[in-house]
């Protein structure tokens, strides 16, 4: 069993360069990244992973990389949970991601809620104090 939360998540991408056409495309795909990555137009990171057989027929030849650039994809985080884990249940990309912006906008809006409960209370308590300077005045 493989303790790469990467392996199940929907949000892994994966390159197959099981061809030349497709080895070169893929190639010119992280060129084309790392260039504009270089130039700051995109946000560092997209870290890629690499999968070569060494002396094989090359089918099993891949590139991945997380598609929301979570720094838990990295070696170092792996073991760590990731906030932004969906469990692939047969979900194409697309999918994960408006998965992934519906969770993080549950996240925002019940963050809200919490932040208005307080300013009603502040203003409940506001309120009460303004009452009894009147009454005590």
């Amino acid at each position: 069993m493989s303790d790469d939360k990467c392996k199940i998540c929907a949000l892994k991408v994966r390159f197959d360069q099981d061809n030349i056409a497709k080895e070169l495309e893929v190639e010119n795909f992280f060129t084309t990244l790392r260039g504009l990555q270089e130039k700051n137009i995109i946000e560092k990171g997209y870290n890629r992973r690499i999968f070569a057989s060494i002396g094989a027929d090359g089918s099993e030849d891949k590139s991945e990389m997380c598609a929301v650039n979570s720094k838990f994809f990295l070696k170092d985080n792996r073991d760590n949970k990731c906030p932004e884990f969906i469990l692939n249940m047969g979900l194409r990309v697309p999918e994960a991601l408006a998965l992934n912006t519906a969770r993080s906008t549950d996240r925002l809006t019940a963050g809200m809620h919490k932040m208005t409960k307080y300013i009603l209370g502040l203003g409940v308590i506001a309120v009460i104090v303004g009452i009894v300077a009147i009454i005590c005045a």
